[in-house]
This record gives structure tokens, C-alpha cells and sequence, in this order.
């Protein structure tokens, strides 16, 4: 339900962000409070398979949406429950693939 209402327009707003991210192949991408993912399989694009994406979430219901979302796209992203709070990676950028 909630992407047929709210999709189109999260699209066009998607294709915003990954334009403005400016994202290189091989960059990684931590999407916090990702949702249903589609964020974070937009930017994927961007990054390519040497890219690790990642997208976290404190609603265990919207990381199996997103999860399902990334393998009927065919795209490799990691999707866990997590709290922008407590970040489940370590502090600093070159240590999480």
C-alpha cells in the first residue's frame, strides 16, 4: 500500500538524491532509516558491484520489504534492523565493506 501511494513520488525524489550523492564506483552508501530500501537500490546503481550498500531500519516489517525489493531488483544490498542511534558499524568509513 504504501508504494502504490507513495512510489511516484519517491521516485522523482530518488533520482534527485542519487544525482546530487554524485556517487563513484567502489564509494560506499549507509541509507539510514531506509525503509522500504528503494533508496538504497537506487543508489546502488551508482556505486556498482564493487559498491557496498547498506541500508538500516528500526521497523523489522519495512527490512524484510526492502530485502524482497532488493532480490526481485536484482541487487546486492545488505539490509539489517538498526537505530541511527546505535549504528550497528564501526566508527569509520574504511572499515565497513
Amino acid at each position: 500500500m504504501y508504494q502504490a501511494v507513495f512510489g511516484p513520488l519517491l521516485r522523482r525524489t530518488h533520482r534527485a538524491v542519487v544525482e546530487l550523492a554524485a556517487l563513484r564506483a567502489g564509494e560506499r552508501v549507509l541509507d539510514i532509516g531506509c525503509g522500504t530500501g528503494s533508496l538504497a537500490i537506487a543508489l546502488k546503481a551508482s556505486v556498482g558491484p564493487t559498491g557496498p550498500v547498506h541500508g538500516i531500519d528500526a521497523s523489522p516489517e519495512m527490512i524484510e520489504v526492502a530485502r524482497r525489493a532488493a532480490s526481485k531488483a536484482g541487487v546486492d544490498a545488505n539490509f539489517q534492523v538498526g537505530l541511527a542511534e546505535a549504528i550497528p558499524f564501526p566508527d569509520g568509513a574504511s572499515t565497513w565493506s
